[in-house]
C-alpha cells in the first residue's frame, strides 16, 4: 500500500479530508480486488454429525441388534465456483481503472493545493506591502493633522480643515485595520490549504 502523506514544497496535505477520501477509495479498491482473488480458490469445508440412538448409519447391523448406538460422520467438502473465471479480466480491468481515476484525482488535488498555496501566499505578500504602505500614510496624516492643529491654534486655519483632516486620518487607520484582518484571513486560508 503506498504512503498518501505527501508534501508538496516542504507542506504537508496529508491531513486534508479530500486527501483522505482519496486514500480510503484506493484501499477499498485494492480490497475488493483482493476479494476478486479470493473468489478464484476452492472452497473447502468440514462438517461433522452425530448422534445416539436407533437406528445408526449402519442399518443393516442395528435392525439386527435392535439396540441404541453412538452414531457419527465426518467429512470434507470441496466446491469451486469456476464462473469467476469467465469475468475475472473484466473485474480486473475495473479495479485498474479505478487504480488510475484515484491516482488521477490525486494528483489534480495536489496541482490544485499547489496553485492554492501559491495564491495564498501572493494574496499575503500583497497584504503584508499594504500595510507597510498604510503605515506611511497613517505617519503622514497624522503629520498633516498635527500641523493643522498648529496652523487652527495660531488662526491660519478654521476647525473644518481640522476636523477634515482627523477624518482622512481616522480613515487611513481603518484601511489599515481592514489590510490587517484580510491578511490574517489570507494566513488562515494558507494554514488550511497546507491541511496544518
Amino acid at each position: 500500500m503506498q504512503n498518501w502523506s505527501v508534501s508538496t514544497g516542504g507542506d504537508s496535505v496529508g491531513a486534508r479530508p479530500e486527501f483522505a477520501l482519496i486514500e480510503s477509495s484506493n484501499r477499498l479498491a485494492q480490497m475488493q480486488e483482493k476479494q476478486l482473488k479470493s473468489g478464484l480458490m476452492p472452497t473447502v469445508s468440514v462438517f461433522a454429525s452425530g448422534y445416539y440412538g436407533y437406528p445408526g448409519y449402519n442399518m443393516f447391523e442395528s435392525i439386527m441388534e435392535h439396540e441404541n448406538s453412538l452414531n457419527g460422520i465426518v467429512g470434507a467438502r470441496i466446491s469451486w465456483n469456476i464462473s469467476n473465471f469467465y469475468t475475472n479480466k473484466n473485474d480486473k480491468s475495473k479495479f485498474m481503472v479505478q487504480r488510475q481515476m484515484n491516482e488521477n484525482q490525486r494528483e489534480t488535488f495536489l496541482f490544485n493545493n499547489s496553485l492554492e498555496q501559491t495564491n495564498a501566499q501572493r494574496s499575503i505578500d500583497k497584504y503584508r506591502l499594504l500595510i507597510e504602505q498604510d503605515n506611511e500614510i497613517v505617519t503622514l496624516r497624522e503629520n498633516v493633522r498635527k500641523a493643522t492643529e498648529k496652523k487652527l491654534a495660531n488662526g491660519v486655519v478654521d476647525s473644518n480643515k481640522l476636523v477634515e483632516q482627523i477624518m482622512k486620518e481616522n480613515s487611513a487607520r481603518n484601511n489599515k485595520a481592514i489590510h490587517q484582518v484580510e491578511l490574517l484571513n489570507e494566513m488562515y486560508n494558507l494554514q488550511y490549504t497546507k491541511g496544518l
